[in-house]
């Protein structure tokens, strides 16, 4: 009886054991998901572990023609919506890059990439000055306060791209690289009226693919976050107008034409690099 006895003390306290340890690792548990950082989702993204994948090694003797093609993307086309997304504006990847100075930015001036500029010059453009009346509530005295117009996103209305269209003799194609991107925003005076519509700057292709390989980018098909703004330029995911070819006298198509001409004069262009490829496996 008394051996039974000690039994049973002995189940009691070791059950009193394994139910304080089994609270102690609640509690545990239940504090660290208390300190953990909420998450607008399921599970961890890894896009942001990318790297952009190596184009492949090009050599002079491997082209056997090239062209340089200019095309503006307009944020306004539903194609193109992805690019002014309140989610995540395409800009604001851009400036945020520049910003940390992890790309750089080269002057509108040419289109050549020769003349780097700073993001606080950017800013000077982006974001306009004014001054207002402020009354004294003292002395009733009217002075001027000088205010900055913060830079709106929405100003940015499309996207300028410079690539070189090429026959690659290695794989016998042709392919396509994108050289540059220029944002085109619209310029505003200190009362918000209208000023112009020109290139901000240039950011050199190459040098945006790391950053933008691990950029997600938003789509109304799907809220999966596996698609990257590099995929988004390399599989050309986007509708644009082709609005200059490399010529002689170096100008662009609305140079010459106007209307629906410029459309017509942009699908003719699209057309002879199509059957310049055709005259290539022609010959092949």
């Amino acid at each position: 009886m008394k051996n039974r006895s000690i039994f049973c003390c002995l189940v009691a306290a070791l059950s009193l054991v394994a139910i304080t340890d089994l609270n102690a690792q609640f509690s545990e548990r239940a504090s660290q998901s208390c300190v953990d950082k909420p998450m607008d989702g399921i599970y961890s993204s890894g896009i942001s572990e990318r790297a952009p994948l190596a184009f492949a090694h090009l050599e002079e003797r491997d082209v056997l023609w090239e062209k340089r093609i200019w095309r503006e993307i307009d944020v306004k086309e539903k194609r193109n919506h992805h690019f002014a997304s309140p989610n995540r504006f395409f800009i604001n990847i851009l400036l945020e890059g520049l910003e940390a100075k992890t790309i750089r930015a080269f002057s509108a001036e040419n289109e050549n990439f020769t003349k780097e500029i700073a993001f606080d010059d950017i800013k000077k453009i982006l974001n306009t000055s004014d001054t207002i009346e402020v009354e004294d509530p003292v002395t009733g005295d009217i002075s001027l306060m000088p205010i900055t117009n913060n830079f709106d996103p929405m100003n940015v209305v499309k996207y300028r791209i410079k690539e070189v269209v090429y026959f690659d003799a290695k794989n016998g194609q042709m392919n396509t690289r994108i050289l540059g991107i220029a944002p085109i925003v619209n310029l505003t005076d200190n009362q918000g009226n209208h000023v112009a519509t020109t290139a901000l700057c240039w950011f050199y292709y190459n040098d945006l693919r790391p950053l933008l390989s691990k950029e997600a980018m938003t789509s109304d098909a799907s809220d999966l976050r596996d698609f990257s703004w590099d995929d988004v330029f390399q599989a050309r995911v986007f509708a644009s107008l082709i609005t200059k070819e490399s010529n002689v006298k170096d100008v662009r198509l609305q140079d010459q034409h106007s209307g629906m001409a410029v459309l017509h004069e942009s699908e003719k262009i699209k057309e002879n690099i199509r059957n310049i490829e055709a005259d290539f496996f022609g010959e092949n």
